[in-house]
Formats: C-alpha cells, structure tokens, sequence
C-alpha cells in the first residue's frame, strides 16, 4: 500500500499538468490498490482546482500495514471493549499538547497479559515535514523500535495526582485534609464513579480521564490477580506459614485504616457503615489501582536517592524506587551494598556513616496525614498511556519514567531493540522478589526465578523470639542481673528503635539463600539488647545527667529524647565490633533469627516443600503464590546453612 501510494504521489505530482487521462488512470489504480486511502484523489481535485467536489474533511486514516493483533481478533465482547479502548486513549492522550506515543501502541494483548506497548505505527523525525518526505521514512522505517529511544512522551496534563484531587470542586475540601496516598485514592474513586454515571458532579461533562479509566481492570477482574482483593480463605490458602501473609494482613489493616479516614474526611462518622462511600471494596480496587500503576516523580535534585541507593539518577529528573511501590510493605534491608531499596527521605545526620541503617527507616508506607515524600521534591502520579507497559526484570535504569520539571513531561526509554509488532517493556524497579511482584502487582515474572531466593521476615516476629529467648535464659539462670525482669527494658527499647523509624513493624529481615545481609544482622543484634546493655550505652552516649534524656537512667524509662540522642544511644550500642558484649549480642542474635527460620519453614504446609521443581511464569493467583513460597524456604533453608557455619 506504501510502495502503491508512493508511485501515485509521483505520478500526481509530474504528470497531472499534462495529461488528465493519466489523473483519472493514477485515481483509479490508487483506489484499487488502497480502498481505504482515498487522499490521493482528493489531494488532487484540492490542487488542480478540478471538476471533483470537496468532499468533507475526515480525520487521516493511518497508511501503515496492518500488525496482527498479538492477542488475535477472535475474542468475547471483553475484548473487543478493550481492544478499543487502546486506541480511544491514544486518541484522548494526542489532545494533550507534548504528548507523543512514539510510533509505539497500546494494545490489548489477552486476559492473561492485559494491557501492553506494542512497537507498531512509524517512528518518523520531526525534520521530516513534508508528506512525501514522511512517506520516504515510513518506507525505510521497519525495525520497530530501537534501544535509547524514547517510548512514549506523557505531559502533566494528562497525569492524575493530588493537586487534582486538592482542586477538585467536588471531593478537594475532603483531600485537602488528607495525605497525598488518601487524596489520590478518593480522586480516583470519584473520577471512576463520575464516568460511571454513578456520582453528580459540580460541571457537567462527566470525567475528563474517562478514556483513561475504561483502560482500568474492574473489582471483579482484579479478584483472581491481585492479592489485596483476595479473600481470607483465599489467602490462607495460597499463603499458608508465609510472611508473605503476616505482610499482605498488614497491608489490609492499612487500607481499611484509608477508608476509615477518607469517610471522615467526606463528613461521615460512622465508619462501621458498610453502605458508606467510599467502600472497602472500592477503597481496595483503588489501592491496588495505585500500588500496581503509580509513579513517584522527581521535580527536581533535592528529591533523589543518594548515590549508594537503588534509586536512579537521570539527565531529566528522577523516579524514587519506580512508582507507589515506596509504600510497600516489602522493603529490602540488606542489599549488598550496604543500602536498603530506597533511602529514608528524612535520613540526615544520623550520628554515623549515612549508609549505616539508611535500611531500616523512613519508606513506610504512607498511612498518615504528614506524607513523607510530601515537600520532598517527588509527587505521586497516576499517568495514563505510561501505565500500560508491562515489566522487564532486566531493563535499566533508562527504562524507568523519568520527569522533567521544565518541559513538564514524563519519558520512558527504551533498554532493547524490538521488532515492529513486537512488545516494548518499562521497568517497575531494580531487585523486585517474588513476593515485592505478587503483592504489589499481582504477578510473578519467569525471569525473576533466575533472582536470588529471597524471605522477608516480620520485624515483629523476630522481636517476639528474642523476648521468649531472653525468658528463657532468665529462667535457666536466676544469678544473672537481668533474670529478675528481663524484658523491662522492651519498651524503652522499642521506643529508641521509634525514634529513628526502625520498630519492629517498620522493619522486615530479609534471609537470603546465601544468608543474612549485614544490615539485617545489625538490626537484629539491636533488637536482642540487654538491659544492662541498653542502660550502659545511655551512659556512655548522654552522660550521667538525670536531666538529659535517658540519662542516668537504667535502661527501663522510655526515651523521650531527640532522634540525634537515639542515635547517640545506637551508635554507642554498635561500636567496638570487636569486644566481647558485642560478640556476645551478635551470638544471640544468630541463635534468635536461627529459631526463627526454623519455626518459620515448620509453618509451611505440606504440599509447598514439594514445589522445589521448575518454575513457570509469569504467574498469577496460586501459581504465582507457588514460587514466592518456594523461593522463600530455598531462602530459609539457605540462611539455616550459613547461620549453623558461623556459630561454628
């Protein structure tokens, strides 16, 4: 059709002056060649002025050749919707001014795949401006799309954020009282439920993202993939001894506390009305809506990760992490260089290497009216068109959506070359386990297998075994001084750990198969201090002043000091890696996480030890559940291995 087009614009363009029979001839044979383009007689009756009326203006219809539809044209009326709805938001997204889909498409690509960008229509040089030159670079542009180049261009217009929400003439008094998380989510659930018809609206028109939102999976279909829509049966089923389980009932807990907040906000009182709007169910589409297709963007430099975190620097702008994944439960706490995922936004002078326990604080996610990442210099984005590309475990840096605060424009990068038809991939963020996948996203990636086996466990649970091994040993020896109340000291302890944002809820310990990372053991290790221990470090680190916080004292008064006087306290209770009472306190913490591995793996049920073979994916629902189980008692049993080897 191109080749067919191309030979009729030359024969229009030197010939037509001369010899009407050839116009008529070259309107026909474009005609047969092409049905659908019928520019070419048009061009021509514009031009010379001819006898051929001017028929209506009708929008260009797309001349190049056809891209099988990955998922076929067979399909229910589901598909048929969605395949359609691909192509209603590009058409939406182009009257945004700076967007630019980059000759790639959204495209239905089947239940199990779901939305994706496919490397499709020509990638064309804004140098080349005139048609015949477009047509000359449609013919020798075939190869898709190659790695550095730009996938798609998306400006803040289009985004969805809660400076909308906070503007929003309907819902904006309720999100201005709520943090940044809760307003997006009660703006989403109003956009929804406005271009559902179900709510009034202040203007009428109905929801400007209405394209946008038919794009979005409904409760119904997210049930099956989305863990923080399964039932409790569903969950203890698939997840059975996991603390993939203890994290995702967490994480439920956090967003009924949403919905409880977001109802007040709007003037309700009585949160226990199920019949109250928002729902849980919504609330819960809308989290996962959120948590799965969300950005944190950077505006400028004071936002990003210091240079030792698994955040990514760019020419344009930054995106901490990669998206709302920020506020995943799962953070990763002992990365081998020393850093967690992401650095705790408030990390400042904390007394000591920056790096040291930049793993145990800050990137909790956000439940609480005072937003973290608020004044940060990032802000949380829903961005159509960007949401619908799909992970690739082993994309770049460059494939995360970047932003830059001057044009006011999101870009994604492309990490490989892709055939035209072929799907083009973004990333959601460096060093994802299984279970970060499965409860953030709903799925597992095959290539996430070729990882590292990996086991998060619950801060909590590992502070509950020291507290029974510490009675246990005051039981076995009443001489010693801490036998006459041994967990005295838990809370003024707990409230230290607070002070610098590492409670055992804020924390998980990550046991690979290779072991446990140092800044988990380091933790640990604080976890299992001593009374006597605790009362020794206040005294070196605030002196012997009863007047200064936890000075003077004995270990068992809260510490009611500065964050600067809890790491003083820290720091003192980490020095000297070498002396006994630090050799001492680490022997205790390997006996402690070792029990812990032990009753964690006698929690799993029979049939997921089986699950050692081959894995498969990507995966949803139980099949996906498999592999997180099995890759973390590979992780448990691993971590038992290294622990035994060191006691020895």
């Amino acid at each position: 059709a191109i080749a067919s087009q191309c030979l009729c614009r030359l024969l229009l363009r030197y010939y037509l002056p001369s010899c009407a029979m050839m116009h008529a001839m070259t309107a026909r044979t474009a005609r047969a060649c092409c049905p659908t383009a019928t520019g070419a007689s048009r061009r021509g009756a514009k031009r010379g002025g001819g006898a051929t009326p001017k028929p209506p203006r009708r929008r260009r219809v797309p001349i190049d050749p056809p891209v099988v539809d990955v998922a076929g044209v067979d399909g229910d009326d589901a598909d048929r919707r969605r395949r359609s709805a691909g192509a209603a938001l590009e058409s939406w997204m182009s009257t945004h001014e700076g967007f630019d889909s980059c000759g790639v498409e959204v495209r239905w690509l089947g239940a199990e795949r779901g939305y994706g960008g496919v490397a499709n229509a020509t990638r064309t040089s804004s140098k080349t401006s005139t048609r015949m030159e477009r047509m000359e670079a449609a013919v020798s542009s075939s190869s898709g799309v190659t790695a550095g180049d730009v996938l798609v261009r998306v400006p803040r217009a289009a985004m969805l954020t809660s400076e909308e929400a906070r503007d929003c003439p309907d819902v904006g008094a309720a999100c201005r009282s709520l943090s940044e998380w809760r307003a997006l989510i009660l703006k989403l659930l109003h956009e929804r439920d406005v271009h559902l018809g179900l709510r009034a609206v202040s203007d009428a028109g109905g929801s400007r993202w209405g394209p946008w939102i038919d794009m979005l999976p409904e409760v119904e279909e997210m049930r099956d993939g989305y863990p923080l829509l399964w039932n409790k049966d569903r969950r203890t089923a698939y997840l059975q001894g996991s603390p993939t389980l203890y994290m995702l009932d967490r994480l439920l807990e956090e967003c009924a506390e949403d919905r409880d907040a977001i109802v007040r906000a709007l003037g309700g009182q009585d949160t226990d009305d199920e019949l109250a709007w928002p729902c849980l169910d919504d609330v819960l589409w809308a989290e996962a809506v959120i948590t799965s297709r969300a950005f944190y963007l950077s505006t400028g430099e004071e936002a990003q990760v210091g240079e030792d975190g698994d955040g990514y620097e760019g020419d344009d702008g930054f995106e901490v992490g990669d998206d709302a994944k920020q506020y995943s439960f799962i953070e990763d706490l002992n990365a081998e260089d020393g850093t967690d995922g992401v650095d705790d936004p408030d990390d400042g002078d904390n007394g000591g290497d920056d790096d040291t326990f930049a793993a145990f604080g800050g990137a909790a996610r956000d439940t609480d009216d005072d937003d973290p990442w608020e004044n940060q210099g990032t802000f949380l984005a829903l961005v159509p068109w960007a949401d619908a590309l799909n992970h690739d475990v082993d994309a770049g840096p460059q494939a995360l959506l970047t932003y830059n605060p001057l044009t006011r424009v999101a870009e994604i990068l492309a990490t490989t070359t892709t055939a035209r038809g072929g799907e083009v991939f973004d990333s959601y963020g460096p060093g994802k386990s299984r279970a970060d996948l499965l409860i953030n996203y709903g799925f597992v990636a095959v290539a996430a297998t070729a990882g590292e086996d990996v086991a998060d466990l619950p801060g909590d649970a590992f502070w509950a075994e020291a507290e029974e091994a510490l009675l246990l040993a005051a039981a076995e020896d009443a001489d010693k001084e801490s036998a006459a109340d041994p967990l005295s000291h838990r809370e003024a302890l707990r409230s230290l750990l607070g002070a610098v944002g590492m409670t055992p809820g804020d924390t998980t310990v990550r046991v690979t198969a290779d072991g446990v990372g140092e800044n988990a053991m380091e933790w640990c290790q604080l976890a299992v201090t001593t009374r006597s221990e605790l009362a020794e470090a206040e005294r070196f680190s605030l002196g012997d002043d009863p007047d200064a916080p936890g000075g003077g004292g004995d270990g068992d008064e809260e510490m009611e000091g500065s964050e600067e006087d809890a790491w003083a306290v820290i720091t003192a209770l980490m020095d000297g890696p070498g002396s006994k009472a630090m050799r001492q306190r680490e022997e205790r913490a390997r006996r402690v996480l070792t029990q812990l591995c032990a009753r964690t793996l006698r929690g799993y049920p029979e049939w997921a030890h089986g699950l050692q073979g081959e894995e498969r994916g990507p995966a949803t629902g139980a099949a996906a559940a498999g592999m997180v189980l099995s890759s973390e008692i590979r992780a448990l049993n691993g971590a038992l291995e290294s622990l035994a080897t060191l006691r020895k």
